[in-house]
């Protein structure tokens, strides 16, 4: 069902406590777009070490849930960033950022699956 979100990783924060998972998630949602606003930004300003910064920030937002092959690219972005190869940077956070919208949006999908489950 969910392509980037990991169920079992889900599972396991709501064995800590069952709301754990919509509250950071809820929390994820709320962060994001002021994320992303960085994140380009900072591209714009070509401004690489704070990028890997905000790249390491996000990746760590999204590894959560349990998404690894989307952290994987993520930590790739990073480490090209504080490499200062701002143009494969570039070229790779283009390549991931349609996986990041689709990321967000099964996040999205599910808060509202769970809300119409606890309905």
């Amino acid at each position: 069902m969910y392509k980037h979100l990991d169920i079992d990783s889900l599972r396991n924060l709501e064995v800590i406590d069952p709301d754990l998972t919509s509250q950071l998630m809820t929390i994820f949602l709320s962060e994001f777009p002021d994320h992303i606003k960085s994140i380009q930004k900072l591209a714009c300003e070509k401004n690489n070490y704070e990028l890997g910064r905000c790249i390491h920030s996000l990746k760590g937002s999204i590894s959560i849930f349990g998404c690894v092959e989307l952290c994987k690219l993520l930590k790739q972005i990073e480490i090209l960033a504080k490499a200062e190869k701002f143009e494969e940077t570039s070229e790779v956070y283009s390549a991931v950022k349609k996986q990041i919208d689709e990321f967000v949006e099964e996040v999205q999908i599910f808060i509202q699956n769970q809300k119409d489950a606890a309905a």
